[in-house]
């Protein structure tokens, strides 16, 4: 069941990354924070809306930033044991867990933004937002495939 809940975390996580970077201008931003991407269009936020939603988006996606860079720095060390001859593999579990308690925590915060993206949005935008999600775990699985 652990697994199975991560693996739909992770999904979302990657479903949002991909939906965040399809925007036509940097394709690092979120596209709740710019005025001018495709998904605020898709979607038809008010001026309110956006008011709500750039800090929010400022927020969850400056600490998606600092955990991911976590993770890449725990990963970076668990290779460079590997390499090591003896691999020490009680402290590689060790920071195996750290990465799983990081990625634990990304995808409770996925959860709680998209939820909070919900209270935002009326009924029909979130029918667009949910199928644009979806759509994005569609085309990832077919670039995951190849």
């Amino acid at each position: 069941m652990l697994l199975l809940a991560m693996n739909i975390g992770a999904a979302i996580m990657f479903g949002l990354h991909f939906v965040q970077t399809r925007s036509i201008g940097d394709p690092k931003g979120c596209p709740l924070v710019s005025n001018d991407n495709h998904l605020y269009s898709l979607i038809g936020l008010s001026p309110e809306q956006q008011a709500l939603i750039s800090p929010l988006a400022r927020d969850f996606h400056g600490n998606l930033g600092k955990l991911s860079s976590e993770i890449h720095e725990k990963r970076n060390i668990m290779i460079s044991m590997l390499e090591q001859d003896p691999v020490d593999m009680d402290h590689v579990t060790l920071i195996r867990k750290e990465i799983l308690s990081i990625q634990s925590t990304i995808q409770q915060g996925v959860f709680e933004h998209l939820l909070k993206m919900k209270e935002i949005l009326n009924p029909d935008q979130r029918k667009v937002f949910f199928q644009a999600l979806r759509q994005s775990f569609i085309t990832q699985n077919l670039h995951c495939n190849q």
